[in-house]
Order: structure tokens, then sequence, then C-alpha cells
């Protein structure tokens, strides 16, 4: 499924806060089920906002929903999981709340060595390139996603034991990451070179049944995070490796 704003006959743009957008509507074009029927999601969303003290942007909701649900097909698979560019932690909070009922579920002892990994510089983004476009130069320039910390983010994991923090500039700090393999990815780099890096670090590094879940596919009519798009596409054309465009804005790649 790709994104497509003309199921409303409206414009749309998902990077948008602004209530008054047509985006403040996604619940009806996601349907009731993946926003409001599903309870426990909700209550752990709305937990992790608190704890993070995120802003409830309209397309923060369908987008995790959407991570949680590649997350439970890994259900049981052995390896790792990451969270790239985890800013704040929310995307974090939602995946370890979620790998707790499922160690509840399968048991403690069947459940070792499944550690959870943090990567962010934790001071904003890098410097983008060309394929990244000029906004999101300006919002480098801005300096966007600095409002964080190591301490901050540790305050709210600080009920997930499993986590480690891994802080630094990629590629250079994915050589912090051991060398093992992984569940689930969760890449939130927003820019081309970053994005294009971590691909080709975890793809071949996941386990049979893992997947792979990049948050700043889009497209965006703001042009925001172009360079993201263009890293999915260029890595898989490079390894004819298919992945799967969501119209939340997220990409997906399975191995198969």
């Amino acid at each position: 499924m790709t994104f497509d704003s003309t199921a409303t006959g409206q414009d749309s743009n998902p990077e948008s806060g602004d209530p008054k957008s047509s985006d403040a509507k996604l619940p009806d074009r996601y349907g009731a089920m993946c926003l409001t029927q599903d309870q426990s999601f909700m209550e752990i969303f709305q937990a992790g906002l608190q704890s993070t003290e995120m802003n409830n942007h309209p397309w923060l909701r369908p987008r995790f929903f959407h991570m949680v649900q590649m997350l439970k097909l890994t259900s049981g698979l052995n390896g790792a999981t990451v969270d790239a560019g985890c800013f704040r932690g929310l995307s974090s909070y939602l995946i370890c709340k979620y790998l707790n009922l499922e160690k509840t579920a399968i048991g403690e002892s069947s459940y070792l060595g499944r550690e959870h990994f943090m990567i962010d510089s934790y001071e904003g983004l890098s410097e983008p390139v060309s394929q990244d476009g000029q906004e999101s130069k300006q919002r480098w320039g801005e300096k966007a996603f600095t409002d964080t910390s190591v301490e901050r983010v540790l305050q709210t994991m600080k009920d997930f034991p499993d986590i480690k923090i891994v802080q630094g500039w990629i590629p250079d700090v994915l050589t912090e990451v051991p060398e093992q393999q992984y569940r689930f990815v969760h890449i939130d780099v927003d820019l081309y070179q970053p994005t294009l890096d971590c691909l080709r670090y975890f793809y071949p590094r996941l386990v049979h049944g893992g997947i792979i879940v990049i948050d700043d596919f889009g497209p965006w009519r703001n042009k925001k995070w172009p360079g993201c798009q263009q890293a999915v596409r260029l890595f898989s054309k490079q390894t004819s490796i298919p992945f799967a465009a969501l119209d939340t804005g997220n990409a997906v790649f399975f191995k198969r």
C-alpha cells in the first residue's frame, strides 16, 4: 500500500501537528479498529506519550500501531531488537512494553539474551547530504531533535532492564553494536545516509522471519525526509530485496 491523500479528497500532511489539518481525521481513514478498539495499545501508547513528553500528533498512533504489529509478527524468534533513531524513547518504550508481554507469555527462561539496543546521537540529526533536500537541511540548521539526552531516555526506560544505550553517529557507532542476530529493527533516522547505513548493517544480520521497519519512508507533502525514501529504494534495487510501503508512511523489509 502507498500513501494516497486523494482517499479523502483533501490535501493531507502526515507530518503536520495542526489539529485542523485533514490528518486530524486519520482515525477515520485507518479505521476504528487500529486506533480505538485495541485498548491495550491505546493505554500503552498514552503511557509512552506521558513518559516521553511527546506531542500527540495525529500521525503518530497509526504509524506506531503498524510498528507494533510488525514486532508481534517476530514473536518467538531468537535475536535482539533495535531502535535506531530513538530520540526520547517513545518507539523503544512501545517495543519494550510488548516484549515484556511476550516475555510473560513464553517465560523468563526462554527469553535470555534478547536485548534491546537504543541507537542515537542524543544530540540531534547528522548533517544532511544532497539527497535529503532543502527542508531536511533547514531542520538540521534549526537543531531539530536536540531536546533529548541519555539521562532523559534512561529515566523513560527505567523499568526495562534489558535495554542497551548506544550513543554516537551512524555509521561509526554501529561498530559498538554486538555482532549477533536480530529479529526486529526499527529505523527512524530521517536522513539518506544513516538510513542506508542501517539497512546495509542490519538486514544481513536479521534472522529468517525478522523484520525491519523504516519510519520515514513517506512520501510527505511538506517534502520532509526525501532522502530516507531514496535510501530505501536504493537498498532494495541494489540487493533485489523487496519492501512494502504502508499507507502510514512506514516501509517494511522481511527476511525470508
